[in-house]
């Protein structure tokens, strides 16, 4: 028997809030205006996607290469940690992270002003994260370079608010990584409020 795992045998999960309706239009909005902006220096969030409402997300835990035979077990802590009425956090500017030298995203900014975020992510446990903030990105950069990293923070600086976005579902999704960018599936939904 074969000691390495067959690849049917595990899937890149992660957990995460899928961003829809006003949230996301703003979510792509700022993402064309950093298009206009920085041009094809930025693979961008949700470039394999049509639709505007599955873009976007904001990721609670990347679980990496998970077998799947624990997905179930997986969904099962998801709703275990699901035990409060769904609830809203508030998109903010747009931010930028990286240095010369190494890669770098750009993100939407969110504002936990009830703490649930923080209180949901602390309720996964198994797979919370500590240092946990939240953001929603919208690129990634390909190259690094200084003048390029000055021109984000120029692009970042721009002072940004915007809507408030309802959490009414957390998702287990699977990544897929092909050339064109990740290709994410939801596998499964758990509504936020279920008990």
């Amino acid at each position: 028997m074969n000691a390495l795992k067959n690849s049917t045998d595990t899937k890149r999960l992660f957990v995460a809030i899928p961003i829809a309706g006003e949230a996301a239009v703003y979510c792509l909005n700022v993402q064309n205006s950093l298009k206009a902006f920085a041009g094809d220096s930025i693979r961008y969030t949700g470039r394999n996607c049509s639709d505007v409402n599955e873009k976007f997300h904001l990721t609670l835990e990347f679980l990496g290469d998970t077998s799947i035979h624990e997905i179930d077990d997986i969904t099962e802590r998801i709703e275990r940690a699901v035990n409060t009425k769904p609830f809203s956090f508030s998109c903010g500017n747009c931010k930028f992270f990286g240095s010369p030298g190494n890669s770098g995203s750009v993100f939407i900014s969110v504002k936990d002003e009830t703490g649930e975020l923080d209180n949901l992510n602390r309720s996964l446990k198994g797979f919370s994260r500590e240092n946990f903030h939240p953001h929603i990105t919208i690129g990634r950069r390909k190259s690094p370079d200084r003048e390029q990293i000055s021109q984000l923070i120029s692009f970042t600086d721009e002072e940004r608010s915007g809507p408030r976005f309802t959490v009414s579902e957390i998702v287990l999704f699977s990544s897929d990584l092909n050339a064109s960018g990740p290709v994410y599936t939801a596998l499964k939904r758990v509504p936020v409020g279920n008990k």
